[in-house]
């Protein structure tokens, strides 16, 4: 059995006047949980730290999230260093971070405890004889670093001063092997003493109660009665911290916790969601059940507090709101996924830092490189002053929980609500592009237009393998800006109205013709098909054929920076009994270059 003895720390890593030090942040000691013993799988595939490079990752006084005066620093950077996660940390310059700092320096306070999400868990070994699981985190994300009295890893703290060379490290991992190491010989009563004695020392360290372990050696006790002894002595002790959350925080147990009842409130606005994992143990509670639980670990009493007293300090008090808006937020973004059309298909997608005008340049709108003689000077080329603007908008809407909802245990509205927003968005997006498709550019001209020679109507252009076939010699002969030769781009895209879905499909299909004549060059049974509804309300036979969105896109669809998707926000109002949250989304869509999109009237 490996078991973790200590820490090796590094010299001279906290440095008082300039405010940094170096921490253990985790280990992959595993950890005693309600569901089993949780592991953090330590190496680079398995932690996200893409929060880290943008100072997301704070250093924090015991896990308070929410309280502004409990930021102690930021984590600058981590790495993994013998299978163990380092992190350097920056102390911030505020009186509450110099007197940690302070206490740090004297050794008074030195464990660290990491809050993170976890995306993948995976059962890695099962106890024969007690049943108990090991759930090991493969894929996890870390979100902030705090400084606490007693992390449930004890690994983790910060770095002192190793100990003098020539001096064995602090951190080993030690084998116990019965058959390798050689012990004087005994017999059968003293090798059952020692294995008993042994055992329990072995319990009680790792439950933090060498004491009580002690007594029980001393006292003679059985190895089947410590182990119920114990587990009694961890469910008294337990309960009686349950309304002390600083004392029980854990390296992962707040992240686990939530994540579990995230997932609980996933199942209930979403029936297709399933629930697993830490979910489990949220099955048959009621919202109320929920509302104090949250309220117990966040230090508020709810014994003799009625159904509606509850409710309200619920959605006022505590993770409970939170963890139900992250719930919503998720199921928002789903209802979005499923709603989309294919209108999003054509666009290509962009985010934009502000809100000022977006100028869009086409690949097109580049000068031709020219050669250059020996010691001859480069020409400088002009991008056209008439490239394409764009601008995006605010979008918004609300949406209200009140305490009456949680007092029914009803779900189902909230649900329904967020099903119609993610839809709503979808049609938004859907709709922004489809304008763009019929805006005029900067030469007051549509992107499909006679003069352009992409917009035919008449004989041929019903949809068909020939007609995609003249789309295609169109677009392959569109030349760059100033240049003389084409760049023989094709159409990889069909856009269509749902009339022309089974048409469309016929041609596409990779089922052999019967007939030479009526076969269908791979090349065009290749394009993807984009099917937007909305389109019959104009034409039912009208198509579009455009080229990959990704290169050469014909519309832009852009966001601002950090709302890539629609956003769930929650905010208390003092004037309705519950809370409400908003969905807000800034968007904007318009057209980029006429030469890689091509219109047909059909027929």
């Amino acid at each position: 059995m490996a078991l973790v003895d200590g820490i090796q720390f590094r010299p001279g890593t906290f440095d008082a006047k300039a405010g940094t030090l170096e921490a253990v942040l985790a280990t992959a000691t595993p950890v005693r949980r309600w569901f089993g013993n949780e592991i953090l799988s330590i190496s680079p595939d398995a932690i996200d730290l893409t929060r880290m490079p943008t100072g997301q990752v704070r250093f924090l006084d015991h896990h308070r999230a929410t309280d502004r005066r409990a930021v102690l620093g930021v984590v600058e950077r981590a790495w993994i260093e013998g299978g163990i996660l380092i992190g350097a940390i920056r102390l911030a310059a505020t009186p509450d971070a110099q007197e940690a700092a302070g206490q740090i320096e004297r050794g008074e306070l030195t464990g660290i405890s990491v809050g993170y999400r976890v995306e993948k868990w995976q059962i890695t070994a099962v106890d024969e004889t007690t049943g108990r699981e090991d759930w090991t985190a493969k894929r996890w994300s870390l979100h902030e670093v705090s400084l606490v009295s007693v992390p449930a890893d004890a690994s983790a703290m910060v770095r002192m001063p190793m100990p003098a060379p020539g001096t064995e490290p602090i951190l080993k991992r030690t084998t116990m092997d019965d058959e390798v190491i050689e012990s004087p010989p005994a017999d059968a009563g003293t090798r059952a003493e020692r294995q008993r004695a042994t055992e329990i020392s072995r319990l009680a360290t790792l439950h933090r109660m060498p004491d009580f372990g002690a007594e029980h050696v001393a006292a003679g006790t059985s190895l089947d009665s410590f182990r119920s002894a114990i587990l009694e002595k961890l469910a008294t002790e337990q309960e009686q911290t349950e309304i002390r959350p600083t004392a029980r925080i854990g390296r992962d147990e707040t992240e686990t916790r939530r994540a579990g009842i995230e997932n609980y409130f996933a199942t209930r606005l979403d029936p297709t969601v399933e629930l697993s994992g830490p979910g489990r143990e949220y099955r048959g509670m009621t919202l109320i059940d929920l509302a104090r639980d949250c309220l117990a670990r966040a230090g508020v009493r709810t014994r003799g507090l009625a159904a509606g007293e509850v409710a309200l300090r619920a959605l006022t008090t505590g993770d409970f709101p939170q963890l139900l808006s992250n719930a919503m937020g998720s199921s928002l973004q789903r209802s979005f996924q499923a709603a989309s059309t294919g209108a999003t298909m054509i666009a290509a997608e962009g985010t934009a830092t502000d809100f000022r005008e977006q100028r869009i340049v086409s690949v097109s709108e580049f000068p031709a490189l020219e050669k250059i003689n020996e010691h001859g000077a480069i020409k400088f080329g002009y991008l056209d002053d008439t490239a394409e603007k764009l601008v995006i908008a605010s979008f918004a809407k609300g949406l209200s929980v009140t305490f009456a909802v949680l007092i029914n245990d009803d779900l189902n509205g909230v649900a329904q609500a967020l099903s119609s927003y993610g839809a709503a968005a979808a049609d938004l997006k859907a709709n922004l592009i489809l304008s763009a498709l019929g805006a005029n550019l900067s030469d007051g001209h549509p992107i499909a237009h006679s003069t352009r020679g992409n917009s035919v109507s008449g004989t041929g252009s019903a949809l068909s393998a020939g007609a995609i076939g003249a789309a295609r010699l169109w677009m392959r002969t569109q030349r760059m800006f100033g240049a003389a030769n084409p760049l023989g781009v094709a159409p990889r895209l069909l856009l269509i109205p749902a009339a022309l879905e089974m048409a469309a499909e016929q041609i596409l299909s990779p089922i052999a013709a019967a007939k030479t004549d009526d076969a269908v060059p791979e090349s065009i049974r290749n394009m993807r098909l984009a099917i937007e509804p909305r389109l019959d309300t104009a034409s039912a036979t009208a198509w579009w054929a455009f080229a990959d969105p990704a290169q050469f896109p014909t519309v832009k669809f852009l966001t601002l920076q950090g709302f890539a998707t629609p956003k769930l926000e929650q905010s208390q109002e003092f004037n309705m009994l519950g809370t409400s949250w908003r969905v807000h989304w800034h968007v904007g869509a318009g057209p980029a270059e006429w030469r890689w999109g091509y219109r047909s009237a059909g027929a």
